[in-house]
């Protein structure tokens, strides 16, 4: 990340550690604003906070990894669309897609049988970030739809402890949206996912970071390929709808709880094959 530009912001009451950041966004707010009046900075820009002894120095940093879909190190617009029909019972040749809903983590190995699920989704991201391990050689991917607040080294301990009980082959991590104003919080990417995948010598593969109007909000994942696209649901979508209602359910899922990054308990559903109500038959087509 490149730095560049500074405004200093004195040191009155110095603020508890998780205000601080919202504190420093009120104050940047009037410098970076659109017309709705929301906050908005230059493309591929996020903020960092540089603590002195009188005062906080806020910085605008750049980073080709904010507002655009990277594979590897290389730079695409957008994701490749993939179109879904939603059917409303198992025929021949559908394929089954786990939803992941929020506050959700979801488990799969693809398996060439009727029963294996092939895809992972899930839906309304916005400042969210949607995180996927997927181990190459033996298919198996873990999704986790994870508050911008409540991502933390105990719940991705979680989903790595979840997809094996022995050591991986080839994994491989795929992270998608996240706020800009926010990708240099404690918990974002740049301070907590990026460094937690280096620790574990995990290859971040694709990336799609920030709050741009490029980056979609509903994703599919094909556990099979590893391959990951924006969802686009083509007919039946009030089946789907259902589904997706279904999922808000509490009741559905093994719960795990983890502390978050501000030490509060969080509690999600770790849904798999077993979690019948948020398996939905599907068909796919890619759109060009």
């Amino acid at each position: 990340m490149n730095d560049q530009g500074a405004k200093k912001i004195k040191k009155d009451v110095p603020p508890r550690p998780y205000s601080l950041r919202d504190h420093i966004q009120g104050e940047m707010t009037g410098e970076f604003e659109n017309r709705k009046g929301e906050p908005d900075l230059p493309k591929h820009h996020t903020l960092d906070v540089l603590e002195n002894d009188d005062f906080y120095e806020v910085v605008l940093s750049k980073s080709f990894r904010i507002d655009g879909c990277v594979i590897g190190n290389k730079l695409y617009d957008k994701l490749p669309k993939l179109g879904v029909t939603v059917h409303e019972s198992y025929e021949d040749g559908l394929d089954s897609c786990l939803y992941t809903p929020m506050l959700g983590i979801s488990l799969a190995q693809f398996r060439k049988d009727s029963t294996c699920i092939k895809y992972l989704c899930t839906t309304r991201l916005k400042c969210c970030y949607g995180v996927i391990f997927w181990d190459n050689v033996k298919q198996k991917a873990c999704m986790g739809h994870f508050l911008y607040d409540d991502t933390a080294q105990e719940s991705f301990d979680i989903m790595l402890s979840s997809m094996s009980d022995s050591s991986f082959t080839d994994l491989r991590m795929f992270i998608i949206g996240g706020f800009s104003m926010r990708m240099t919080y404690k918990n974002g990417y740049f301070k907590f996912i990026e460094k937690y995948a280096a620790s574990k010598n995990i290859e971040i593969l694709q990336t799609f970071l920030g709050n741009n109007g490029e980056r979609p909000t509903d994703i599919i994942f094909d556990v099979e390929s590893g391959e990951l696209f924006e969802l686009i649901v083509k007919e039946n979508y009030a089946n789907y709808n259902l589904d997706i209602d279904c999922a808000y359910d509490d009741r559905h899922g093994k719960e795990v709880l983890f502390n978050n990054f501000n030490g509060r308990r969080s509690k999600y559903r770790l849904a798999d094959e077993k979690t019948k109500n948020l398996i939905i038959p599907v068909s796919v087509n890619l759109i060009v």
